[in-house]
């Protein structure tokens, strides 16, 4: 079946987040500042974000638990646009180059408000989107199958006639349980082979 759809995700696909550039000023390396956020549990917090925490509602709940560390917290919500201002290389001109051709374009990305907002002032043809479905506000996080199916049912999509890009194994084998076709990713000189194997892009194009 022809593929006429490509969804991608956001972190590491598109949007190289990166938690350090929004403060790197409060550590003395990304060593340091990745090890005291593991202690302090700052990513299982980031992903309750991406599950529907509210920010604020989040950033009281850290006042209240834990003060010591409180100012880290807001610091990132703060300043998330410096967490996500640096593109992954490249998938930004596979994207425009799908578009060219006619591909509808979808977004599907754990993610909170806030990231999503500072990922498409960073990353334009985010703007070519048809639809963009956001973790947070639908209150489900992949690799739930509900979430692929709140996507394929919210734009009319055929689960066969869609190609699901994601730098993570869970989610593309999510993905393919719904009968979506599913590329992970590694670069997109990688993604480029494949969509050059499945006919979307000629090569040369770009």
């Amino acid at each position: 079946m022809e593929i006429r759809n490509v969804v991608f995700d956001f972190g590491n696909v598109i949007i190289d987040w990166r938690p350090h550039l929004a403060l790197e000023h409060l550590f003395a390396s990304e060593a340091e500042m990745d090890r005291i956020l593991r202690d302090i549990g700052f990513y299982e917090w980031n992903l309750r974000l991406d599950g529907g925490l509210d920010p604020e509602a989040g950033l009281e709940e850290v006042r209240r638990d834990r003060p010591a560390h409180a100012e880290i917290f807001e610091v990132y919500i703060r300043r998330i646009d410096r967490a996500h201002s640096r593109l992954v290389p490249g998938t930004c001109d596979l994207i425009e180059a799908l578009h060219a051709n006619q591909l509808r374009l979808f977004g599907l990305t754990n993610a909170n408000g806030l990231g999503v907002q500072a990922a498409k002032r960073t990353a334009s043809p985010i703007h070519l989107m048809e639809d963009v479905v956001v973790s947070a506000e639908v209150g489900l996080l992949k690799p739930e199958p509900e979430i692929f199916t709140i996507l394929l049912q919210r734009n009319d999509l055929i689960a066969g006639e869609t190609l699901f890009v994601d730098d993570s194994a869970a989610n593309c084998a999510a993905a393919e349980a719904m009968g979506m076709w599913a590329h992970q990713f590694s670069s997109a000189t990688a993604l480029e082979d494949e969509l050059l194997r499945y006919g979307l892009l000629v090569r040369g194009a770009l």
